[in-house]
C-alpha cells in the first residue's frame, strides 16, 4: 500500500483546558481498527518527518495512528509556546488516548501507545497510570540522565544548577529559563547536536 492511499482528518480535543491538534492516520475508516497513539520526542512535533514517516507506516500496515502537538508546541495552544512541561505532556498524552478512543475507526479496546526520546519515556510513565493501552513501543527512552553520556561532571553540574534554578523560578511563579536547545550549555550537557536551533 502506497503513502498516496493513507488519509490525514485534523482533530482536536482538550487537555487541562488547553485545545491541542492532532491527525489521525488511516487508510480505511469501514470498520473499527487498532490504533497508535504517538508521543514526539523534546521539543518535537507531530510534523517532523521521522513523526510522519511513522505513523504513515503504522497506516500502511493496516493500523490507525494519531499524531498530536503537545501544548504550547506545533498546532496546538498554550502558553509560553515551546515550553517543555514533562507533567503536562503526560497529561496531554493521556487526553490524546480518552480522546481517540471515542472516534468511530478506532477500535477503543485495542490502544497502543509509541513514543520516541522523551516522548518514549511518557508512554512508559503514561502506560503504568492506565489500563485503556494494550501495547508500548518506547524507542531510545528518555527517562532520566544517562549514567554514561560523555558529558563531564562539570557539565552535568552546570545542566542541574540551570534545572534547579528554574524550578525556583517556577515556585515563585516567575517566567522559566529559556535555552537554545541545540548550542551552548544544553548541547554540551544534554543534546549533542552541532547546529543552533531550536528557542526554548
Amino acid at each position: 500500500m502506497s503513502a498516496a492511499t493513507v488519509r490525514k482528518e485534523r482533530l482536536e480535543f482538550k487537555s487541562g483546558g488547553t485545545a491541542c491538534v492532532g491527525y489521525l492516520y488511516c487508510n480505511s475508516t469501514e470498520i473499527p481498527k487498532p490504533c497508535v497513539i504517538m508521543g514526539a520526542g523534546f521539543g518535537g512535533t507531530q510534523d517532523t518527518p521521522s513523526m510522519v514517516a511513522v505513523a504513515t507506516a503504522f497506516a500502511q500496515a493496516g493500523f490507525h495512528a494519531f499524531t498530536f502537538d503537545y501544548r504550547n508546541l506545533g498546532e496546538s495552544e498554550g502558553e509560553i509556546r515551546q515550553l517543555v512541561s514533562v507533567s503536562g505532556q503526560q497529561e496531554d498524552l493521556l487526553q490524546a488516548i480518552r480522546y481517540i478512543k471515542k472516534h468511530p475507526a478506532v477500535d477503543e479496546t485495542r490502544l497502543g501507545l509509541w513514543g520516541s526520546s522523551l516522548g518514549g519515556g511518557h508512554v512508559i510513565s503514561v502506560a503504568a497510570q492506565t489500563k485503556e493501552v494494550s501495547a508500548v513501543i518506547a524507542q531510545i527512552p528518555f527517562n532520566g540522565f544517562p549514567k554514561k553520556s560523555g558529558r563531564s561532571l562539570w557539565q552535568t553540574l552546570r545542566l542541574l544548577y540551570v534545572i534547579r534554578k528554574d524550578w525556583i523560578r517556577g515556585k515563585k511563579g516567575l517566567s522559566p529559563i529559556r535555552l537554545i536547545f541545540s548550542s551552548g550549555i544544553f548541547r554540551k550537557s544534554y543534546h549533542p547536536i552541532e547546529e543552533d536551533s531550536v528557542l526554548f
